[in-house]
């Protein structure tokens, strides 16, 4: 199949199925999804193999999404602000 088949194709199915995205969705979004998923679950190796690049560290500065991790600072918000109500 050419690419743009395949762009279509990827439309027409998200579209019939009611799936609405606030970006761009490709088969390179894929492709970058099942890297970062692969990178996390079974090491940055295998996602590298996967994908099919000779360097690892092509896979992992344009296809494997960084871990944005914060502190967790919620007791000290939630004591200045009042306790969250209990969600069901």
């Amino acid at each position: 199949m050419q690419p743009s088949s395949v762009r279509r194709s990827l439309r027409s199915a998200l579209n019939a199925a009611g799936v609405e995205f606030d970006f761009k969705v490709t088969p390179h979004t894929f492709r970058k999804t099942v890297a970062t998923l692969l990178a996390r679950e079974a090491g940055k190796g295998a996602a590298r193999s996967v994908i099919g690049h000779s360097k690892e560290e092509t896979t992992d500065q344009y296809y494997i999404e960084p871990v944005t991790q914060v502190e967790d600072h919620r007791e000290l918000i939630e004591g200045a602000f009042g306790q969250r109500p209990d969600r069901d």
